[in-house]
């Protein structure tokens, strides 16, 4: 429980609850609930929608209830009772106007992995067209999100709690018969609406829009840290333990991401139970304490982890001549750059007359997108923005969406540069594949080494022309130094987390991020890698005038996968099962009630959506909320995360 997933008819009978109030989320009215006073005991509700999450929130989770803290942080040891854990979630405010940013002061003797400032307000590129109101559930904790006036969320809480005493209710005159929903929890206010609330051992701030840790467990992660760092040796379960609770808090811990990668060596290469915790193993645990205690002054923000409209679309590339990528931002010329790679690297690459290298062609096109990653970081002000990107090597792909690997050699350093590097920057990356006989852009770019800075932009200028003509961009020396280091296993990465002098706003998500798949569509296959021995005239040519390959912005949407939230899906159990020529003569109409009525049919549950119910419901007692007549509404701004 916990590490892995649990079965299907585990989680059958809330996944059902849940799915009944979301069918009746938009309704305008619901009945009373009985214990709807001990669970609205903590609510903080602001009518006015001025109160801050500095003023609200704090003394709930941490002052008032020292013994609740201490209960919540660790997840395990809270018993496994039904309750209600409803999070109300607050209108933010309209975007502001973007500006350009100046440049920061950044001094690393005070913090070793500081960050730029966090943005003022990073208002959805994808706004919801009604307030919103969604339960969800893990496995048996009902978490509920809502928005608008203090009666709209009143009304929606009863209906969450309605919808537990349909499926769990026992009979009044049955002997022993208990409350479905656990009034101890209700009384330490699971129940309550609040903007700031502890959800399954994290806090998460709906004003602030933040991901937090508790003080709590914040200072267990740092007391295990501290443990470890005074031992020389340790045992095979302890150590396992201790990933355990890294892993646990990686999220809310920006940059510790890709920090695993050699910190998961030992457990592939363990001697006899016992792990000896080596200088570059004390090194990462270092890194790590310092990240954490960090955490009240840099939390993470919602935006970094949760992927939305890319406002940033690129697409790089690697060879044997050097590293190479093209980006695109709205209102904004497209970008271009390449950088050469050293030759002592290049002797280092694996190929067929090379056997015995230690670098691989997977290592380039990592290298190639973290400094993707910095040049764009480097152009745009990217805080709070989502960045995708596309690669035609699956081993980059892989790396970058499990952020680390069990292994020590570059692919290790690498992700820990980029995890660093967006934690310092504060974006959200995603990378998608694309086949390599589309990726002609970034393909150009990282072999068109020998040609001028003239020659390269007349190059792209012609062969890709776009609205507004290509800028060359030029890497940063202290990015290139950092990925030369990881290449060659040496970690030196402060010098390249340095502020951008200056930067570009950006404006809106790029392209139309509906279109259709690729004429080819995505398949897994790379192109080789170009060796400087290898002749490029003649058959690459006649390769790209047979492919015409993706040459324009529209042409790389539809590669990317971005993450989109996916309705509940209908189980199979729901659907009835239609009778056979087995059956004999049973008709469809003769069979037992107790067999077929146990729970609703597909027709009968409204499946909730991204924006909220998928179609109407046709009952008259299931309209929509807006179409009752009622109070007044006090909604506030629409967009939400």
């Amino acid at each position: 429980m916990g590490w892995v997933n649990s079965p299907p008819l585990f989680c059958s009978l809330t996944e059902t609850i849940c799915d009944l109030a979301n069918a009746r989320m938009y309704r305008r009215h619901a009945p009373p609930h009985r214990q709807e006073s001990l669970a609205a005991r903590d609510d903080v509700i602001d009518p006015t929608g001025l109160a801050t999450s500095d003023s609200i929130g704090d003394a709930q989770v941490s002052e008032l209830r020292p013994e609740f803290q201490d209960q919540v942080s660790d997840p395990r040891s809270i018993d496994t009772s039904q309750r209600s854990a409803p999070a109300e979630v607050a209108s933010p405010p309209t975007e502001p106007p973007a500006t350009q940013r100046a440049p920061t002061s950044c001094e690393e003797d005070e913090r070793p992995f500081s960050a730029l400032p966090a943005p003022e307000q990073v208002a959805s590129n994808k706004p919801l067209p009604k307030p919103l109101a969604n339960a969800d559930i893990f496995v048996d904790d009902f978490i509920l999100a809502v928005q608008g006036s203090p009666y709209r969320r009143k009304v929606v809480r009863r209906i969450l709690m309605n919808a537990i005493d349909e499926v769990l209710k026992s009979p009044e005159d049955l002997p022993g018969a208990t409350e479905p929903i656990s009034d101890k929890k209700l009384g330490q206010g699971d129940g309550s609406l609040n903007p700031r609330k502890l959800i399954l051992g994290w806090l998460i701030d709906a004003l602030k829009k933040t991901l937090e840790l508790p003080l709590r467990r914040q200072q267990r992660i740092l007391s295990l840290l501290a443990e470890f760092l005074g031992r020389k040796r340790c045992t095979l379960l302890s150590w396992q333990k201790l990933l355990g609770e890294l892993r646990f808090v990686s999220p809310g811990v920006a940059g510790s991401r890709g920090l695993f990668g050699i910190l998961q060596v030992p457990l592939v290469r363990k001697t006899k139970g016992r792990i000896r915790i080596t200088r570059h193993i004390r090194l990462l645990l270092t890194t790590f304490k310092q990240l954490v205690e960090d955490l009240s002054s840099r939390p993470t923000h919602l935006s970094e982890i949760i992927a939305e409209l890319p406002k940033v679309v690129g697409a790089m590339d690697a060879c044997g001549y050097g590293l190479g990528g093209v980006y695109f931002a709205n209102d904004h010329s497209p970008k271009v750059w390449r950088h050469p790679l050293p030759q002592h690297l290049v002797r280092r690459l694996v190929s067929s007359d090379n056997p015995h290298g230690d670098i691989t062609n997977s290592d380039f096109e990592q290298a190639a997108m973290v400094v993707q990653l910095d040049n764009i970081a480097n152009s745009y002000d990217v805080r709070g923005a989502t960045i995708s990107n596309l690669t035609d090597n699956t081993p980059t792909l892989t790396r970058h969406f499990k952020g680390s690997t069990t292994t020590s050699g570059p692919a290790a350093y690498l992700c820990q540069i980029s995890s660093l590097h967006q934690r310092y920057h504060r974006y959200c990356s995603e990378v998608s594949f694309i086949n390599g006989v589309e990726n002609v852009m970034a393909d150009d770019a990282s072999r068109l080494q020998h040609l001028t800075d003239t020659e390269f932009l007349h190059h792209f200028n012609s062969v890709y022309p776009q609205e507004r003509p290509w800028t060359l961009c030029q890497s940063r020396p202290e990015m290139i130094t950092s990925v030369t280091s990881a290449l060659q296993r040496r970690g030196n990465f402060k010098r390249m987390l340095l502020p951008p002098k200056s930067t570009l706003a950006l404006h809106g998500a790029v392209g139309n991020t509906t279109a259709g798949k690729s004429r080819s569509g995505p398949t897994l296959q790379g192109t080789p890698i170009l060796f400087k021995s290898s002749k490029s005239t003649s058959s690459a040519s006649a390769q790209d005038d047979t492919t015409r390959g993706a040459r324009h912005p529209s042409e790389l949407i539809p590669f990317l996968n971005t993450s989109q939230p996916l309705s509940r899906r209908t189980p199979s159990w729901w659907t009835r099962p239609k009778p056979t020529m087995d059956c004999g003569s049973l008709e469809e109409t003769d069979m037992s009630p107790s067999a077929t009525s146990f729970v609703p049919l597909p027709e009968q549950i409204l499946l909730p959506t991204e924006y909220g119910p998928s179609t109407l419901p046709s009952s008259s007692h299931s309209c929509p909320w807006i179409d009752h007549p009622g109070p007044p509404r006090n909604i506030g701004p629409l967009s939400s995360n």
